[in-house]
């Protein structure tokens, strides 16, 4: 008995199964037995009573009397209803892959092509609404796998107590957004955490400002704690370079770097797939919002484009997803400069798709001469998981440094 030949034999007995019929395409099965799905579908939506005595009168010119015969009387249980419309689901994603395979224009855009392909290829029977009492159920496994091992927290460890006491960790399916005027330290702060978060996690830099090479030269000044105009002029010590090879040679975590600035929007999560396969990832880090590309003509609607993406991004590939943004010129105009939500610039849809909204503020940064470590505070100006603080760090100019 054939897949499609079992959902029609249980279909004729079992009014479960013609409930779940109605999540099915019908191009899923058999040609042959097309209209009778088709039928029992119809038949259903119109509170049609089905019954052993009446589906075959129902069912009739849909197929030969003696077929539909033949099928009712394979019918001997329900339980691989489930199973087997999943089964015919995927075979028919492949096929139409396949076929979209063989669509492809070697002339065109060949990735944004099979980025559009893949992307629309989703089985919906995979996509069923799920009860409380079962999401429940997982949510106090969690919670209680978490008190086992003695978690501070639910999400990824930050490595800052404040940070995974207010936010809860960086939680797989969030979007965090870190946001600060130009030269504020967001690619300090997001570099601080990305390297703290690769001693337990896999993550991904993905950097649209700064090369490969200078991040590189960015994470030697961090972690070997030389000040970086040293490395920049090159006005290093024997005993410098000494710490540098050190470091070079030790087993330090991974953390990938990716200065492609070409990347859009629209086939970043078909690249981060890839990635996540091959490499795995828990944490993508994107430095900075304003300088993606979207497939919008309109500045704020490609903006709103490039942050919606994230949010989904993020919830689909179960990862966190921290991305920098600009603030506007209004934070200038005020006389404490502390930044505010409205400021994020150029979208509001931003503020909207985010879990939260970080602020890096150095008061500091205000004044002509500036200190080579600084008092900071780091806002939360934005909290879905909790309470909005502030939480004091310190800023080492010298060495683009973090600290809470």
């Amino acid at each position: 008995m054939t897949p499609s030949q079992y959902i029609l034999a249980a279909a004729m007995f079992d009014d479960t199964t013609r409930f779940k019929l109605l999540s099915a395409n019908p191009t899923w099965f058999e040609p042959h037995i097309r209209p009778a799905i088709q039928k029992i579908q119809e038949l259903y939506l119109a509170n049609k009573p089905l019954n052993n005595s009446n589906i075959l009168i129902e069912l009739k010119g849909t197929m030969p009397m003696r077929d539909l015969v033949m099928i009712q009387g394979m019918a001997t249980d329900y339980v691989l209803v489930d199973a087997y419309l999943k089964q015919l689901a995927k075979k028919h994603e492949h096929e139409r892959l396949v076929q979209g395979l063989a669509k492809i224009d070697l002339k065109g855009d060949i990735v944004s092509q099979l980025t559009n392909l893949i992307s629309t290829a989703t089985i919906h029977i995979d996509r069923e609404p799920i009860s409380s009492r079962k999401a429940i159920n997982k949510a106090c496994d969690d919670i209680c796998e978490a008190f086992k091992r003695q978690d501070a927290t639910n999400g990824m460890k930050t490595g800052w107590r404040y940070l995974d006491k207010y936010l809860g960790g960086w939680n797989r399916g969030d979007l965090i957004i870190c946001a600060g005027r130009p030269g504020m330290g967001k690619s300090a702060i997001a570099m601080t955490w990305a390297l703290e978060a690769s001693k337990w996690y896999k993550v991904l830099f993905l950097s649209l400002e700064m090369s490969v090479d200078q991040l590189a030269r960015r994470i030697l000044t961090h972690e070997t704690h030389i000040e970086n105009y040293k490395i920049r002029s090159n006005s290093l010590s024997q005993g410098h370079i000494d710490r540098i090879v050190d470091y070079t040679i030790a087993d330090n975590p991974v953390l990938w770097l990716d200065d492609d600035t070409s990347l859009r929007i629209d086939r970043l999560s078909a690249k981060l797939k890839i990635h996540q396969q091959k490499h795995g990832l828990d944490l993508l880090v994107i430095d900075y919002i304003q300088l993606m590309k979207g497939t919008k003509q309109n500045r704020q609607e490609e903006v709103a484009e490039i942050s919606r993406n994230l949010k989904l991004i993020a919830k689909d590939l179960g990862i966190c997803v921290i991305a920098l943004s600009q603030l506007s010129r209004a934070v200038e105009q005020r006389s404490d400069h502390r930044p505010l939500l409205s400021d994020l610039r150029e979208s509001g849809a931003i503020e909207q798709d985010a879990d939260a909204i970080l602020f890096p503020y150095r008061p500091a940064y205000y004044q002509d001469e500036k200190p080579d470590t600084e008092e900071a505070e780091l806002m939360i100006a934005k909290n879905r998981h909790g309470e909005c603080v502030t939480i004091d760090v310190k800023f080492t100019g010298s060495l683009t440094k973090f600290t809470e």
